[in-house]
């Protein structure tokens, strides 16, 4: 296939693929389809895998960059469809029914043009008009459940139900609408409740078996094969829990040096020298004025210091109700990088829950203290933002539409650490210097501890119960939100190794062009070069850089 062939192919493939997947097309800022859910029945599956099977056989054999990159985006659909399945569990379905529908409300907020206005608002309408549709599709698959499943599915449906009832109106009123816009918009809230509560109903008929039934069990490959196709990595599960299991000693041994041999001692007085006040009020007001003062600090010393190309703020907004069953700390929501709109990153805080007795407060004390969120900030900040808002100038096409999640996640766990070292540099207070280097080895540790709960849970070695026991104790965080995040990792396989994996893949890449380069070697041109790249495999990377170690400069408009 001649270069002119390929980017032609291309082309065709993002536009079938965003028919195909529209919620995707709509988070990534494309809105051609904004009126479209996905088509989830038994047909619709296989329509799906024969266009990415079709696709991937015409760009097989090429070796461009950018075809590697646009077979990895397939061989991830092909793996989830086949090997996940998610249309198996009725919590996909609620995903697939709500998960675009708040990209489309930031949307609204953002636009004056009437014209642009109108078709958002029609094209909501028509995304929700289609609930009923895709949950009768959903009865096509779903035969059974799982607690996880089952559980995360009604919290979803209970969260944005609450919504709807509480905030839903208020929020349409405050928007700059014309009034037959506004009658369109609250208009769909009966037929919507009735949709979501008719959904939750059947998804409580349906019989619910254990996690380790046999019906759910694993093939012996598929973490392998999770890791080589998603990410092009070579990971054994067992390989991957020992090279974890090594690095969570490295961290514990620097935990103990910073500490003086008694870490857990000094992470209780880090948590208490580094708590906000409490107040049975007032709270959120508190950690909302630090998000925002810390994070134009932050950025400031990225630009200042050239770490990493720093651009504009995001917008830092309290996580939207519907959405903390799925986001209980923090989240990045990304410009997209087909987005015509002039809108903004979003970073997401969820909020503490307020009026909270003094009981509940030194119980998620963990959460609400400075150091805490700096690792929060510098993650969504510096880590996504700062990567993720410079897709949109990517001029090459298979670039913006790729979401490597060991790429995304790695980089913003890479940028704690170095974030971390480069900044601690700087300040005069060793004390607070001191706490922040402990605090990024004890985030980095509890990457290393999802990587246990990850692959122990996903291969039935450990129950779900037993992870979350895990997983509170080793990270000193309440049960509840280490229950939300065990069933994330259920659910979603391999997602919450990427951060460590990714982390490990890019720290190898320095290392090596640090080797290979030398003095023509700095830590501001290796970052330049990396988040030049979007979000494509790691080791599409690498292949790049090593062969010149700047050529991604190239990439950008």
């Amino acid at each position: 296939m001649k270069k002119n062939e390929l980017s032609k192919t291309i082309r065709e493939f993002r536009d079938r693929y965003f028919r195909f997947f529209p919620r995707k097309a709509t988070f990534l800022g494309n809105h051609d389809y904004d009126d479209m859910l996905g088509k989830w029945n038994r047909e619709g599956v296989r329509e799906k895998i024969t266009f990415l099977e079709h696709y991937r056989d015409l760009v097989k054999d090429y070796l461009e960059i950018d075809a590697l990159v646009v077979r990895n985006i397939i061989d991830s659909h092909l793996f989830h469809l086949k090997s996940i399945r998610p249309y198996l569990r009725p919590d996909f379905f609620v995903e697939e029914a709500l998960d675009s529908i708040d990209t489309m409300i930031h949307l609204l907020e953002k636009t004056q043009d009437r014209e642009t206005m109108a078709r958002l608002v029609n094209a909501l309408v028509s995304r929700v008009n289609g609930f009923p549709l895709l949950f009768e599709q959903a009865r096509d698959w779903l035969t059974y459940n799982t607690p996880t499943s089952r559980n995360h599915a009604l919290r979803m449906v209970a969260f944005f139900k609450e919504f709807l009832e509480n905030h839903y109106r208020p929020y349409v009123h405050s928007l700059n609408l014309e009034n037959d816009f506004r009658e369109k918009l609250i208009g769909v809230i009966p037929f919507t409740m009735e949709s979501l509560s008719r959904f939750a109903h059947f998804v409580r008929t349906l019989e619910v078996i254990p996690h380790h039934h046999p019906r759910l069990k694993r093939p012996r490959n598929f973490y392998r094969d999770l890791f080589g196709k998603k990410y092009m990595l070579d990971y054994t599960p067992d390989g991957l829990l020992e090279v974890a299991s090594r690095r969570a000693a490295e961290l514990v041994a620097d935990m103990k040096e910073i500490s003086g041999n008694d870490p857990e001692g000094y992470y209780e007085s880090l948590v208490k020298r580094n708590s906000l006040p409490y107040s049975e009020n007032g709270l959120n007001d508190r950690i909302m004025r630090y998000f925002k003062k810390t994070a134009k600090k932050y950025l400031e010393f990225c630009r200042s210091s050239r770490l990493v190309p720093a651009g504009e703020e995001p917008l830092i907004e309290w996580t939207p109700l519907y959405k903390r069953a799925s986001s209980p700390l923090a989240a990045y929501i990304a410009r997209g990088p087909y987005e015509t709109l002039k809108n903004r990153g979003l970073f997401w805080i969820c909020p503490a829950r307020e009026p909270l007795t003094r009981k509940e407060f030194e119980e998620q004390r963990a959460i609400y203290n400075r150091q805490m969120m700096n690792s929060m900030i510098i993650h969504e900040l510096v880590g996504h933002h700062l990567q993720l808002d410079r897709v949109p100038r990517l001029r090459r096409e298979a670039f913006k539409f790729s979401g490597n999640l060991s790429f995304d996640e790695g980089f913003a766990l890479y940028m704690e650490e170095v974030f971390a070292q480069e900044y601690a540099r700087e300040l005069k207070d060793e004390q607070e210097a001191s706490d922040m280097l402990f605090f990024q080895k004890k985030a980095e540790l509890m990457r290393v501890h999802r990587v246990y709960v990850d692959i122990n849970l996903g291969t039935g070695r450990l129950s779900l119960d037993e992870a979350v026991r895990y997983f509170a104790e080793r990270n000193a965080l309440p049960p509840d939100t280490a229950r939300i995040e065990c069933e994330k990792y259920y659910l979603n396989p391999g997602v919450a190794s990427s951060y460590f994996v990714g982390k490990l893949e890019i720290m190898k890449l320095r290392d090596e062009l640090e080797r290979k380069f030398k003095d023509r070697f700095s830590l501001s041109l290796f970052h330049r070069g990396l988040i030049n790249y979007g979000s494509i495999p790691i080791p599409l990377i690498k292949r790049a850089m090593v062969e010149k170690l700047f050529k991604a400069e190239n990439v950008i408009i």
